[in-house]
């Protein structure tokens, strides 16, 4: 069927609740304006206010609200607006979802889902528009995904609901207008492997921690270095132009892959 990311990612959320009455979300604008970037359009309607629930302008707030009910045994699906703001919610995240179930022996599980959007080219400057995956995939018991296909993004939220330990969903907001066909019978997808596309700054990055790990393991099966593409280490800029010249670009990623085989120009 023809469809598009967000359809896929509202999709899912969709038949999670109709699956598993546990199942409900929270969030910042989710439920009468149908979330920031209209994810969650019509649920409210569907589900009722018992179950998607607009919270106040409070990340750690709604988010410890989220880690409790998941503590309680529910399945939260908590939404935050950007990823910028989700730091405000980073003591929530590292030092008690991340890690009450290590603390308490496994006697505690904290089955929370955050999801979040990510990256540049919308125009809303260095404080909503980063992205900042690699700092929460560096936490033990944070599972992080990036859904870059329709089929991820319909496929990754029921995974996600099922582990016992907290996941962190980061959605590209590029990806949102992307249409293409999805299977009428996709289901839910692995969790366990995955391609990484990375926009974040090159210091310290995802990025970093694959080019290390391939290698330590693969390096005599290398015939070049390990290369890598990431943002301009710099705030993401308001205006237009440079805010475009700064994450990675096709004719960089290009350029790259042409320097590594040896086929420059």
């Amino acid at each position: 069927m023809k469809t598009t990311y967000r359809e896929a990612m509202r999709a899912a959320i969709r038949e999670a609740m109709a699956r598993d009455d546990r199942v409900f979300m929270m969030g910042e604008d989710v439920g009468s304006h149908g979330g920031c970037f209209a994810v969650s359009l019509g649920l409210l309607e569907e589900f009722r206010p018992e179950r998607i629930r607009d919270t106040p302008l409070s990340e750690t707030g709604f988010v410890g609200a989220g880690i409790d009910a998941a503590l309680g045994g529910m399945r939260p699906i908590v939404e935050i607006m950007t990823v910028n703001p989700s730091l405000l919610a980073l003591g929530q995240i590292m030092n008690n979802a991340a890690t009450l179930s290590y603390m308490s022996g496994g006697q505690f599980s904290v089955p929370v889902v955050i999801r979040m959007t990510t990256g540049a080219g919308r125009q809303l400057a260095a404080q909503h528009s980063h992205g900042l995956k690699g700092w929460y995939a560096h936490i033990p018991g944070l599972r992080i995904l990036t859904p870059s296909s329709l089929a991820d993004a319909h496929g990754v939220l029921w995974s996600a609901l099922q582990d016992p330990d907290p996941v962190l969903i980061f959605e590209h907001s590029s990806l949102y207008n992307t249409a293409g066909e999805l299977d009428d019978d996709a289901g839910a997808v692995d969790i366990d492997t995955a391609v990484v596309i990375d926009e974040g700054w090159r210091s310290g990055s995802i990025s970093s921690e694959i080019s290390a790990r391939i290698s330590e393991t693969a390096f005599f099966d290398l015939d070049s270095p390990v290369g890598r593409v990431c943002s301009a280490e710099v705030p993401l800029p308001y205006a237009r132009h440079p805010e475009q010249a700064a994450p990675p670009s096709t004719a960089r990623v290009i350029a790259a892959a042409r320097e590594a085989v040896g086929t420059r120009g």
